[in-house]
């Protein structure tokens, strides 16, 4: 009977946090265009684009990779100085499901990537297909920037 308790206490908790997608347009159309500008960022080769999308203490952890920390750590794995390009050429990323709460959201997601990345006369085409969370947080104004983003890569 306890633990009937408990799971009911933990639905009915969990059910008044979250929103239903239909509910609260403002903030889902705010965390799509987060994530459009994340993709766009991308196939644009805007570094800025990309990197506004996420908060300063923001983690990603790609996959088969250990956690980076940070916008720093973030822009040192992504965009090395070291006189490597990266071009998206391809990069389609559907969104599966949205949950909003008042402060935060998380996105599943599905993507399909292309890019061709070079240094010096090396130079390597990959595509890959991959599942990915993304967590949200709401800030003071009423933006919402990534916190967390992981994948994995199917094979």
């Amino acid at each position: 009977m306890k633990r009937l308790a408990l799971l009911l206490a933990f639905l009915t908790f969990i059910s008044c946090e979250k929103t239903p997608e239909t509910e609260n347009t403002s903030d889902l159309k705010k965390i799509r265009a987060v994530s459009d500008n994340y993709v766009n960022g991308w196939l644009e080769g805007n570094k800025e684009k990309v990197l506004d999308c996420f908060d300063e203490n923001a983690v990603i952890i790609p996959s088969g990779s250990v956690p980076i920390n940070g916008k720093d750590a973030m822009t040192a794995f992504w965009f090395p100085r070291d006189s490597s390009t990266t071009k998206v050429t391809k990069y389609d990323l559907e969104i599966l499901s949205i949950h909003v709460s008042k402060k935060l959201a998380y996105t599943l997601e599905s993507g399909d990537l292309s890019f061709t990345y070079t240094k010096g006369d090396h130079q390597i085409t990959k595509s890959s297909k991959s599942t990915a969370t993304s967590i949200y947080s709401k800030d003071t104004n009423g933006d919402w920037k990534i916190i967390q983003r992981i994948w994995t890569d199917i094979k």
